[in-house]
């Protein structure tokens, strides 16, 4: 018996490879195909990438959500294993403090933010890369100023 519906469901319509192996899933495909969010899968990757065995076999039977996982996974590997060894209230425990102080690092950031002058938040900008600095004041973000050595 075929099933008439197949060619709709999301493993149907994803690229397949040049070499005809796995499908290539988009992150969307990907979600839809096992029945979750974007953001459940994008847990479940990390957790998969950065987390010790112990926290990926918790997650995988059910011990602990995926994303007290995730937040788990953003320790270090030891820390993790302290936690992991010390049972269900210690994650607990440590996955509220993640939390909290994710809360307040954003938190102080905007605050931050909102007391900086405009140059102040142009400099900041310009150190992760959003915006390019105009260094010789001539307008341009071009390299022409005097402070690189040649005269």
């Amino acid at each position: 018996m075929t099933n008439s519906g197949a060619e709709h469901t999301p493993l149907a319509s994803a690229h397949v490879r040049q070499d005809g192996n796995r499908p290539v899933l988009t992150e969307r495909q990907a979600a839809q195909a096992i029945e979750c969010s974007r953001r459940q899968l994008q847990y479940v990757w990390f957790i998969l990438r950065y987390g010790i065995p112990e926290l990926v076999d918790a997650v995988r039977i059910g011990e602990i959500s995926v994303r007290a996982g995730a937040d788990l996974a953003r320790l270090p590997e030891q820390i993790q294993r302290d936690i992991m060894a010390k049972g269900k209230a210690e994650v607990r425990r440590a996955v509220a403090e993640i939390r909290k102080a994710s809360r307040n690092t954003v938190k102080d950031l905007l605050n931050l933010w909102n007391k900086a002058s405009g140059l102040e938040q142009m400099v900041f900008l310009a150190a992760i890369g959003i915006v390019k600095m105009d260094n010789d004041g001539d307008g341009d973000d071009g390299d022409d100023d005097d402070d690189d050595g040649d005269e």
